[in-house]
């Protein structure tokens, strides 16, 4: 196992324990966190995203990989509030140096489950703005 793998790997255990600022040295001063390329964010968004998701998330896989021990990925489920429909993606991790610079979250849905949304929106009595 390569340094910058096992970075990750330390990543991931202080992650599922929401423990992500413990680990704040492991992130470059100019690190970068996106979502669906978004706005910039730095370390203080990441970290608080990351406490509230670690219990939600589920990890698609054992681990990250990577073809060049620079870009690490993985899939991901994040179930929302409207039962049976998970919001679905992958993740991106870039680390030079065993220090993370960036890290990238790309959300997408199936479109099945885009229907059954709409369908639940279009039976509740709830006004959404």
């Amino acid at each position: 196992m390569t340094n910058n793998s096992k970075t990750i790997a330390y990543l991931d255990a202080c992650f599922r324990k929401g423990d992500i600022e413990k680990i704040s040295y492991l992130f470059a001063p100019d690190f970068v966190f996106y979502v669906n390329a978004g706005e910039k964010q730095g370390f203080e968004e990441f970290a608080n995203l990351m406490k509230q998701a670690a219990g939600q998330i589920i990890i698609k896989g054992d681990k990250m990989v990577s073809q060049d021990d620079i870009h690490f990925s993985t899939e991901f489920e994040l179930p929302t509030e409207v039962e049976n429909v998970k919001r679905i993606g992958f993740v991106e991790v870039q680390v030079h140096n065993c220090i993370i610079k960036s890290f990238n979250l790309h959300f997408h849905t199936q479109e099945v489950e885009v229907e059954k949304f709409r369908q639940v929106m279009k039976n509740s009595n709830a006004a959404y703005i």
